[in-house]
């Protein structure tokens, strides 16, 4: 999990005040289901850029691998901490400035890494971000994107770089607009991410899904290959911008509700695994992928053999951490909580604030 220690005090966009955990994470635990913690690392948070009024989108800065958790700090160093010892560098990606903002995926294997790293001009003292269109925010200069690749242990290389004047279509006065390929994860097939990406938005800050179209990329040279979601003329959830991809399995399986009233948990040749027979929100799919969670607050499992287990209305769900078991909150503010599908109502508060990365494997 990753968790804010002392006091920082970043400087925030004025549309997220009370979003700071979000910008400050500094510590990365490993914490049992019993509210000890087993390992941890500090390390200096990620810079949020000047990106427009509502400020950047946030991307992952950890995940689980294996039985270790990766995560990037503040200098662009990537490090793996595992139950027992001192954080271990995996390699060093060049991010050197404030107005910078990362994306990076992890293998399966945890060998191969990629990252992007979008710099932005910096914006200009006195400027509102938030005024209306036609007023310059930024100091003269493009928007650069570059792709980096490295492996476990290795040096990193550059293998894309481009830039996007700000005053190209698409940017507007909240937002700098659309970029390249931004990371979320990789699995079986591949990394995937968003393409094209919403740097910001008008809100910025965490989101339920996506900021864009999910795409896999080729790991070799970080562009777009395939789309996520299935080809035009499949079952399921059709590939004409009317999807919306809520979750994505290590097999590639991936739950998206579509226009038709239905939900899908859709396998990656398009093929239909299972449906879910209403409209839900923020499905996510349990590591069995035989149940998916969704509703957000007064939240149900949807099970493929048609079940229904309702969970009580004072827990949100965040993740699964096993196929019976759901980490959430209370509050954004509060505890993370855990139940067990077996007894929903009985909640268990874990003494620790932050968010959840993923479960190790033992």
């Amino acid at each position: 999990m990753l968790e804010v220690r002392g006091s920082p005090s970043p400087q925030v966009h004025q549309s997220q005040v009370g979003l700071e955990p979000w910008l400050q994470w500094n510590t990365v635990a490993i914490v049992g289901l019993d509210g000890v913690t087993r390992n941890e690392a500090g390390f200096a948070p990620l810079p949020w850029p000047d990106a427009g009024c509502g400020g950047p989108e946030f991307l992952p800065s950890a995940y689980v691998v294996g039985d270790r958790v990766f995560f990037a700090d503040g200098t662009g160093a990537i490090r793996s901490l595992g139950p027992q010892g001192p954080p271990e560098l995996v390699t060093s990606f060049p991010l050197i400035s404030s107005q910078q903002l990362m994306s990076f995926a992890v293998s399966p294997d945890g060998t191969k890494l990629l990252a992007t790293i979008v710099t932005l001009p910096a914006m200009l003292a006195g400027a509102d971000p938030c005024q209306a269109s036609g007023v310059r925010l930024f100091a003269p200069g493009d928007l650069a994107y570059d792709v980096y690749a490295a492996t476990a242990g290795g040096p990193t290389r550059r293998i894309s770089h481009q830039t996007y004047p700000l005053e190209s279509p698409g940017r507007t006065w909240y937002s700098p607009g659309l970029v390249g390929f931004e990371l979320w994860g990789w699995n079986r097939i591949g990394p995937y991410g968003t393409y094209p990406s919403v740097l910001s938005g008008i809100f910025g800050g965490p989101t339920p899904r996506w900021h864009g179209d999910l795409w896999y990329a080729d790991p070799a040279t970080g562009k777009p290959t395939d789309p996520v979601i299935a080809p035009p003329g499949s079952r399921g959830c059709p590939a004409n911008g009317t999807s919306l991809i809520w979750d994505i399995a290590p097999s590639g399986d991936y739950v998206c509700t579509a226009t038709d009233g239905a939900g899908y948990v859709v396998r990656p040749d398009g093929t239909v695994a299972w449906t879910i027979p209403v409209y839900w929100v923020l499905a996510l799919l349990a590591p069995d992928e035989r149940h998916v969670v969704t509703g957000l607050s007064g939240a149900s499992i949807l099970g493929s053999d048609g079940s229904k287990l309702a969970l009580p209305s004072q827990f949100s769900y965040e993740a699964w951490i096993d196929p019976t078991t759901l980490v959430g909150f209370q509050s954004l503010d509060g505890d993370l909580l855990f139940l067990k599908v077996t007894n929903p109502s009985a909640i268990v508060d874990l003494g620790v604030k932050g968010a959840f990365v993923g479960t190790l494997q033992q």
